[in-house]
């Protein structure tokens, strides 16, 4: 079954791209992570962590690689569609949020209705 993106309208088709548009996080506009972008699959580690951080970001850093190769197989990303390099759809499982890098669907940095 095809769905209709919320925010570009555009059909959530394989080879597809959505509206690349910076988007309203809680502390301003960010840039989308596109498909297939390292930053996918890489949680940042800030310079201050406590080492029980750094080391839990660690582990699940290398349990987000093993995405890596998943991504790198797939010209286009397996929940909504887009072609590598390409904006996801907003409401893909997949896209994950710029500020802090967990999945952007779920994540705490959005604004009420901020995504729609």
């Amino acid at each position: 079954m095809e769905y209709a993106c919320e925010h570009c309208g555009q059909r959530m088709v394989p080879g597809g791209a959505c509206d690349d548009a910076p988007i309203h996080l809680v502390d301003g506009f960010y840039a989308r992570i596109p498909y297939g972008d390292p930053r996918e699959t890489t949680l940042p580690i800030p310079e201050d962590a406590p080492m029980e951080m750094v080391r839990a970001i660690q582990e699940q850093n290398r349990a987000m690689r093993a995405l890596d190769g998943l991504i790198e197989a797939s010209e286009t990303c397996h929940d909504c569609g887009v072609r590598r390099g390409a904006a996801h759809h907003l409401g893909c499982d997949v896209e994950r949020c710029l500020r802090c890098r967990h999945q952007l669907i779920g994540c705490a940095c959005q604004e009420e209705g901020a995504l729609g």
